[in-house]
């Protein structure tokens, strides 16, 4: 009887400790659950639910159809939030004389508990004749109802059109009186697609192929009564590079300069307008790197390096 004894025993206690086993398991597993957040929440559904408080702030190092807003994120409770600012979500100024902007791609993160992040989402004006932001101007995070918006931000999201040109695409879907033919840059291609995509969105009729064509070289063909200048940068990689010039609302009015490929070493690019076209009191000229504004050079009408060639 002894040996039987002592397997029953024996049985008795493996069985005890794969119970101990299970319940170490069911205990990590639980404690596992609650510090991971257990599903995405969108930042305005998560407004909504009060988990998060947001608050928004011009970006003065920005422009307006690339980082425009600083986004401040406060949690409110006690676990883990995993968050998506969505393409077309609106970003509505204090002053309703600045722009509004459009969130233009999708943002994930994760808020830790009662914590802080601070985010700049990418961004673009839905108010062309409104004047860009300025040192201070709060933001307050809104859903967009608008689907035609929506629509648009999502193809800048998924063909990372953020850019002028991009910019122009959207101000062609929110004021239906512009035409086409206003979206434009040196980017031959992403010009095309967003020109075709605007068509799809608003029902304008697709300019014919002669009119693109005509567009696009007056566009790109050097002005006769011309002002400019340069800049000299050094890359260590290659970057995406454009120069803009931007208004005294600043408001974007002209790509002049634009290379997807950018190589790395020391460059001198010369840029140039037409005043008798574009002429207002001074121009903000901006060069732009893989979306972050590297150098700014201002054109003053009254200041003496203002010489016609």
């Amino acid at each position: 009887m002894k040996p039987d004894l002592f397997v029953t025993l024996k049985k008795i206690m493996v069985r005890h400790m794969n119970r101990k086993f299970v319940f170490y398991l069911l205990v990590f597993a639980s404690f596992s659950a609650m510090a991971q957040p257990n599903e995405q929440v969108s930042l305005k559904d998560a407004i909504k639910q009060k988990l998060v408080m947001v608050s928004g702030q011009y970006n003065e190092g920005s422009v307006h159809y690339l980082r425009p807003v600083v986004l401040t994120l406060v949690s409110l409770v006690a676990r883990p939030v995993k968050l998506k600012i969505e393409s077309g979500d609106l970003m509505e100024p204090a002053d309703s004389s600045c722009q509004t902007m459009m969130v233009v791609r999708d943002t994930f993160f994760v808020m830790k508990p009662k914590q802080k992040a601070v985010l700049q989402p990418f961004g673009m004006c839905i108010e062309p004749s409104d004047g860009a932001g300025r040192a201070g101007l709060k933001y307050k995070f809104i859903p967009n109802k608008n689907a035609k918006l929506i629509e648009i931000a999502k193809f800048i999201n998924d063909n990372k059109y953020h850019d002028g040109v991009g910019q122009q695409a959207v101000w062609c879907v929110a004021d239906m009186g512009k035409n086409l033919l206003n979206i434009n840059g040196y980017d031959s291609v992403s010009r095309l697609k967003l020109i075709t995509k605007v068509a799809a969105i608003t029902g304008k009729k697709m300019p014919s192929k002669s009119e693109l064509s005509q567009g696009y070289e007056n566009y790109v063909r050097t002005p006769q009564e011309t002002i400019g200048g340069s800049f000299e940068f050094k890359f260590s990689d290659s970057k995406k590079v454009h120069i803009a010039m931007f208004n005294s609302q600043g408001i974007v009015v002209r790509e002049i300069y634009y290379n997807a490929n950018e190589k790395p070493g020391v460059h001198k690019v010369n840029f140039e307008f037409d005043y008798t076209v574009f002429t207002d009191e001074y121009y903000d000229i901006k060069l732009i790197a893989n979306e972050e504004v590297m150098l700014t050079s201002r054109v003053d009408r009254n200041n003496d390096k203002w010489e016609e060639d």
